[in-house]
């Protein structure tokens, strides 16, 4: 009797376990905090922190909240998020170190003061379309900010007097981005802003006021008054008269980069396009595979359910103190 070739695929040894998966809980606490981080603030809150203890410790950290990106949430599904409310659970968790933060579509002038009491180290803040923010409570809270070097406003309101607030309460500006599309406070100020700025922050190195009104005697203030200035972006301010004074030669020989009035504006220049430092560019949890949960026991079992979130509105989901949740 003839006998039988063995199979080719029994010569095949399936690799061990360990080479299949990753235990995430083995990682450095470090590591594990660099790839949370990228998350971003609103996932981690209402996701990733839910995953285990380590993990609930390691997003508890004030290290992880000294950057913070949030947009306004209510775009997220069917639900309804308090997305201040997370905002100010954000700072909370800095405990004092916040360096920046981007809020993009809420916000009120209680945030505003909220972020003045609790991050005084703070060196960069951007608000995006912010419109329950007033237009004078940066006036109000500049003092607040004594270590400011960057801010950005777009479609948001701010006042010439806010801008003067700023500029002499920060001494440390380097960098004013100002977008009146969409929300117009200073177009009715015309050359005013631009004298505020020269007098008020002389070592700025980056200005932008784009949409603004400001007339060439307003442009030749600041380019005598901020002899630092490295860029300069006057994209969609219509009063300027590039043909006269030979503003386009004086621009270009003293300033480095340069855009002028009828240079094109992006769509997503209306609209913000958040954080722009690489190390801060956040995705989304959906974009990771948490099937390596299958293969080995965290420190507690959790039953959770994706549609309990942090920060749904109406409900007390977590007791910090007690570090558990209600379901478990």
């Amino acid at each position: 009797m003839e006998q039988q070739q063995p199979d080719d695929t029994d010569d095949v040894t399936p690799p061990p376990e360990s080479e299949e998966f990753r235990n995430w809980l083995e990682l450095p606490p470090e590591v594990t905090a660099t790839i949370l981080h990228k998350v971003g603030a609103f996932d981690i809150l209402n996701h990733a922190q839910k995953v285990c203890t380590s993990w609930l410790h390691i997003c508890k950290d004030p290290s992880m909240w000294r950057s913070i990106d949030i947009h306004d949430s209510n775009a997220y599904g069917d639900y309804w998020f308090d997305t201040e409310g997370m905002a100010r659970h954000a700072v909370d968790r800095s405990c004092g170190q916040l360096l920046e933060i981007n809020i993009e579509y809420f916000g009120t002038d209680e945030f505003i003061h909220y972020l003045a009491l609790n991050a005084s180290k703070l060196r960069r803040l951007r608000l995006v379309s912010c419109h329950y923010v007033t237009e004078d409570v940066l006036k109000d809270t500049a003092a607040k900010f004594p270590y400011l070097e960057e801010l950005e406003v777009q479609s948001t309101p701010f006042s010439t007097a806010a801008v003067e607030a700023v500029g002499r309460n920060c001494p440390r500006m380097k960098s004013l981005k100002s977008n009146a599309l969409g929300y117009s406070p200073l177009q009715a100020q015309h050359d005013d802003v631009a004298v505020v700025i020269a007098e008020t922050m002389p070592q700025l190195c980056h200005l932008q006021l784009i949409g603004n009104k400001m007339t060439n005697d307003g442009l030749k203030v600041i380019l005598n008054g901020c002899l630092c200035l490295e860029s300069l972006d006057l994209r969609g301010s219509y009063v300027l008269d590039q043909e006269a004074d030979n503003i386009i030669k004086i621009c270009s020989e003293r300033i480095k980069t340069v855009r002028f009035p009828n240079e094109p504006i992006g769509e997503d220049e209306f609209r913000g396009k958040g954080m722009e430092h690489d190390q801060y560019s956040y995705g989304s949890l959906d974009s990771y595979s948490f099937d390596y949960l299958d293969h080995f026991e965290v420190e507690e079992p959790f039953d959770f359910d994706d549609g309990d979130l942090f920060f749904h509105e109406d409900d007390d989901l977590f007791d910090e103190e007690e570090e558990e949740w209600p379901w478990m």
